[in-house]
């Protein structure tokens, strides 16, 4: 078998990238997992941090809902009055004008009454 230097200096580095792969695997497998660690740690971090302000803007909407719904409760009830006022007034006015109606036809037939009678 002739010999082939060039086959055996291609065996070695083979060799020796396969031993060099394997050795530094556990080396490599640790960083990643450090990467990883770090990365979901910053992730929950940030996930942490998101939540805080969701549930800060829900109580802020939450609020913002409270008192829109009280200003319109206020002018609601407020409205409420006002028709009840003027609902009141009207009926007041419309009772004095039937009692004025009232007195005119009882007098229109008093008058009808005393001329059919000849009494004029």
């Amino acid at each position: 078998m002739p010999e082939n230097p060039e086959l055996y200096g291609m065996g070695a580095i083979v060799v020796a990238l396969i031993t060099a792969w394997t050795k530094m695997r556990p080396a490599m497998k640790k960083i990643e997992s450090e990467e990883d660690n770090s990365l979901r740690t910053d992730l929950l971090k940030r996930i942490d941090s998101l939540e805080i302000a969701e549930r800060s803007e829900r109580q802020r909407h939450a609020d913002e809902i409270k008192a829109i719904r009280q200003e319109c409760d206020a002018a609601l009830l407020k409205m409420q009055l006002r028709h009840e006022r003027v609902c009141t007034d009207y009926e007041a006015k419309i009772k004095g004008f039937e009692e004025k109606v009232d007195l005119l036809m009882d007098a229109l037939l008093e008058t009808r009454h005393i001329v059919k009678e000849g009494k004029v």
